[in-house]
């Protein structure tokens, strides 16, 4: 038998809808048997408390958590490009198959075989290799993929040498006018210094360099605003250029501002039709001094007087231009020797570059405030 609570039962009704009430005596217990009883599972919103006027509503049904499908980069397609086979610049059977395995990965050996003809152009010269091919090799992957790795065999490309390498490396530079600007490398902008720093390390372990080799060289050869900023030696090419990535752009930036001003300060001293070179130079006399006239004891006079000979006639003394000074041979060597000191080069790139350290040097030496004078010769451009 089944025990009911009649107060969990909805309340009766009259004829025109309102609720009646209902006895506070608690009601008998149903006699029907538990065979016989066609109750099924009371809703658990109605409220459970005897005598209750109050009506629950129903509550809403719980959601459905349903989880979407994880997407995988694996369901995405693999192009693989349709293979001619005629030996164009643009394609590569090694390429071509290394393609198809990845597209076809996931699927039977039947699959690939029978797939297989579907990817190669329609008479076309892998078609035509194709088609003439034996049955028997197109019943196994295996045999296929040799039979095309025999027709079209991986071409032997060309390798740089050892001593190549090195010649390589040593002969990378960094040029100064590119410092502080950025360039595209796999898509990305980096610093030209970053990205030379890059490039060599690859050569440096394409060519198998060990140790320290070529370190030295190769320093020497970076522009003055990088090297200011690096030791005199490292241990290894890894520890050297890291150190070369680790300078600030900033620093390189604001370097070459200052840089830059300097050039920009000379040049107009170099350049100006009245600097102090240009009229030292002009007021210079570096020929040979005139020969003076030879010193004679005059004859004694004869007759009557103090004794003397006649006077000889006096010779014209020579006086320099009015506004030019004439030095003397000792100054002369001396201008010649300071002027030695500062090899005129030619307009080429070597040239150049010696030409700014003699710049550099000029300015060491005198300071940006000094004055061009034959005390203070400039180096002259190369070419002129």
């Amino acid at each position: 038998k089944v025990r009911v609570n009649l107060a969990t039962l909805p309340r009766p009704r009259s004829g025109n809808g309102r609720f009646t009430s209902r006895k506070p005596t608690t009601p008998p217990l149903s006699t029907v048997s538990s065979t016989e009883s066609e109750l099924t599972e009371l809703p658990q919103s109605r409220a459970s408390t005897p005598n209750s006027d109050h009506i629950t509503p129903p509550t809403s049904p719980a959601p459905i958590l349903v989880t979407p499908a994880a997407s995988s980069d694996d369901n995405m397609p693999i192009e693989v490009t349709p293979f001619w086979g005629n030996g164009t610049n643009d394609e590569n059977g090694q390429d071509f198959l290394r393609a198809y395995n990845r597209a076809m990965a996931k699927e039977t050996e039947e699959h690939k075989l029978a797939q297989f003809q579907n990817y190669l152009h329609s008479q076309s010269i892998a078609d035509d290799w194709y088609t003439s091919l034996n049955a028997n090799i197109k019943t196994s992957w295996d045999t296929l993929q040799a039979a095309f790795n025999n027709r079209w065999p991986n071409t032997a490309i060309v390798r740089k040498t050892k001593a190549e390498y090195e010649l390589e490396i040593v002969g990378k530079k960094l040029m100064v006018e590119v410092l502080g600007k950025t360039k595209l490398v796999g898509g990305r902008e980096v610093y030209t210094h970053t990205a030379w720093a890059d490039e060599m390390a690859r050569l440096v372990l394409e060519a198998d360099v060990t140790g320290t080799t070529y370190i030295t060289q190769v320093r020497k050869g970076l522009p003055t605003i990088i090297r200011d900023k690096l030791e005199e030696e490292y241990e290894s090419w890894t520890a050297f250029l890291t150190a070369v990535k680790g300078i600030s752009a900033t620093y390189i930036k604001e370097k070459k501002e200052d840089e830059e001003e300097r050039r920009k300060e000379i040049m107009q001293l170099i350049e100006s039709p009245r600097t102090e070179l240009s009229r030292v130079l002009g007021n210079t006399t570096l020929g040979p001094s005139p020969p003076s006239a030879p010193v004679t004891n005059p004859p004694l006079r004869t007759g009557v007087g103090l004794g003397f000979g006649p006077r000889p006639p006096q010779q014209p003394r020579a006086y320099p231009a009015q506004g030019q000074r004439v030095y003397s041979p000792q100054e002369r060597e001396a201008f010649r020797a300071r002027m030695n000191t500062l090899p005129h080069h030619p307009n080429t790139e070597a040239g150049r570059a010696a030409h700014q350290a003699q710049q550099k040097a000029w300015r060491d030496q005198y300071g940006l405030t000094a004055t061009v004078t034959e005390m203070t010769p400039y180096p002259l451009r190369p070419g002129t």
